[in-house]
C-alpha cells in the first residue's frame, strides 16, 4: 500500500466478476529496530467485499396482449407480455384488481422465447379489471421494472356473452340481406325475360 497523505495508505485491487466475494486483511510493520508487525483481520473473520452488478436497469416489459380482446362473463382471460433483460429474468408478476378492490398478484410463466403469460377470471358482467406487470432481473442488484401504462393501468370491462352474440349476428345480417335481395332481383329479372 502507498502513503497518500498523513497516515492514510491506499491500494487498488481488481477487477473482479459479478457476485465474487473478496476477503482481505491488513498488516503493518513499523520502523523500529525490531520491526514490530500488527495485523488487522477483523478478529479472524477477515473483511469482505461483495462484487455487485454493473446492471442497474430493470427488465423491459413490452407488447402486453389481452386475449380475448373483449372478454365476456364466461371467458378466462389470458394476459401475455414480452419481458427481456441482459442479466436474465428472475420473475414476472401481474397485479390486478376488480372494481377498484385489493390488488391481487399472479405469477406469469415463461411460454417460449421471451413471452410470459398468465390467466385470470372468469368475472361478472360489467366488472372493470385494472392491471399492470412488474419484473425482476437476475443481476446482483435485482433490478425491478414496472409497466403500468404510465400510471393509468391497463384495463378491460366484462361484457355479456349475449351482447357479444347479438353484435356478431347483427354484423352478419347486412351482407346476408344484400345477398338475398340480389338473388331475388336476378330471379325476378329472369321471370320477366321469359314472360
Amino acid at each position: 500500500m502507498t502513503l497518500v497523505s498523513g497516515d492514510i495508505y491506499s491500494v487498488i485491487i481488481g477487477s473482479f466478476e459479478e457476485n465474487d466475494a473478496i476477503e482481505y486483511y491488513l498488516t503493518a510493520i513499523d520502523n523500529s529496530v525490531t520491526h514490530n508487525e500488527a495485523i488487522e483481520d477483523n478478529d479472524g473473520q477477515y473483511f469482505t467485499i461483495f462484487i455487485g452488478s454493473a446492471d442497474i436497469t430493470g427488465p423491459s416489459i413490452t407488447k402486453i396482449l389481452l386475449t380475448p380482446s373483449a372478454p365476456t362473463e364466461i371467458d378466462t382471460v389470458s394476459i401475455r407480455a414480452i419481458v427481456t433483460d441482459d442479466s436474465g429474468v428472475q420473475s414476472v408478476t401481474l397485479y390486478y384488481r376488480v372494481n377498484n378492490g385489493q390488488w391481487i398478484e399472479v405469477s406469469l410463466t415463461l411460454l417460449s422465447g421471451d413471452y410470459y403469460s398468465g390467466s385470470l377470471g372468469s368475472f361478472a358482467i360489467d366488472d372493470t379489471i385494472e392491471y399492470y406487470i412488474s419484473a425482476l432481473d437476475n443481476s446482483a442488484s435485482h433490478n425491478l421494472a414496472t409497466n403500468d401504462n404510465s400510471g393509468k393501468y391497463y384495463s378491460f370491462t366484462i361484457t355479456s356473452e349475449s351482447d357479444s352474440t347479438f353484435s356478431v349476428t347483427f354484423s352478419i345480417l347486412p351482407p346476408t340481406i344484400t345477398f338475398l335481395v340480389l338473388v331475388f332481383g336476378i330471379v325476378l329479372h329472369q321471370r320477366r325475360k321469359s314472360a
